[in-house]
């Protein structure tokens, strides 16, 4: 299949992006065609700037120059720079494996000067564009996150948002939502008392410490807890059964809290198993 048909099939919603004025794109962690986004010539040049002709910038995903190591296909950090770099890669996040190397790869001849300054001024061309260097601190105002961050509005539209988007597997014989008569209930799970791990892997700027658990919840509704951890939170490994099993026995109904920790979702999180215990 040529480039051209390649486009034509598989890629149309990714031109449409670009023709309408997209300033930036970011690579993918994942392989295409055996070689990892990240280095891709054939995506990153090929097909991105001489084929769609797109001038703005290209910034890897978080710490994805570093991870070609992790794919293989490079041997070290300075590998890696050129790989990434003689694909197309003109910003990498986080890793700094070009901070690092770039500079000594273009001493060796391995990254070409005139390639290094165009990839430049694709970065100062949209910083240009964005009014930067005419008003460096121009997105910059303190007052707006003030009074924005944080802020009732925010935190309702929030909380609206995490209602609507809980999903009810199963709910048999309509045991939810619970009747009046259900005063106890017994908690089961590291995650029911976890104000941490109810914040997520990508929550910025959050005060974890004023996050409602579901323990608080339950107390700040007068209904009688019985909690048990009942698992390891690392491993998922079963813990305190007999404790677990006698707070069981003397709630009204039982809430089993088990799932992932803030620190295993998110990229690189993938599992080759996704049983809970």
């Amino acid at each position: 299949m040529s480039i051209g048909q390649f486009a034509n099939y598989y890629m149309p919603p990714y031109e449409a992006a670009i023709k309408s004025g997209a300033a930036s794109i970011m690579s993918a962690f994942n392989d295409f065609n055996s070689v990892p986004c990240t280095s891709n010539k054939f995506l990153l040049t090929d097909l991105l700037r001489n084929r769609w002709g797109f001038k703005g910038i290209v910034i890897s995903d978080y710490n994805s120059v570093e991870e070609l190591i992790n794919h293989r296909i490079a041997k070290d950090k300075k590998d890696a720079a050129k790989l990434a770099f003689n694909a197309g890669l003109n910003i990498e996040m986080v890793s700094q494996c070009y901070l690092r190397h770039l500079k000594e790869l273009v001493k060796e001849g391995k990254v070409l000067e005139k390639d290094l300054n165009q990839a430049v001024r694709y970065i100062l061309e949209k910083k240009y564009e964005l009014g930067l260097f005419q008003d460096p601190y121009r997105f910059y105002d303190e007052n707006r996150s003030k009074r924005i961050i944080n802020s009732l509005k925010i935190r309702e539209t929030s909380r609206k948002m995490a209602e609507r988007s809980i999903v009810l597997l199963k709910n048999d014989n309509h045991i939810l939502p619970f009747n009046n008569e259900v005063r106890s209930i017994a908690l089961i799970g590291h995650l029911a008392k976890s104000q941490s791990d109810m914040a997520g892997a990508w929550a910025g700027n959050v005060n974890r410490s004023k996050i409602v658990t579901l323990y608080e919840a339950l107390r700040n509704n007068n209904i009688n807890i019985f909690y048990s951890e009942g698992y390891d939170k690392k491993t998922g490994k079963i813990t305190q059964l007999q404790t677990s099993l006698q707070a069981a026995q003397k709630a009204d109904a039982v809430i089993v809290c088990i799932g992932e920790l803030a620190e295993q979702s998110g990229e690189s999180k993938s599992k080759t198993n996704i049983e809970v215990i």
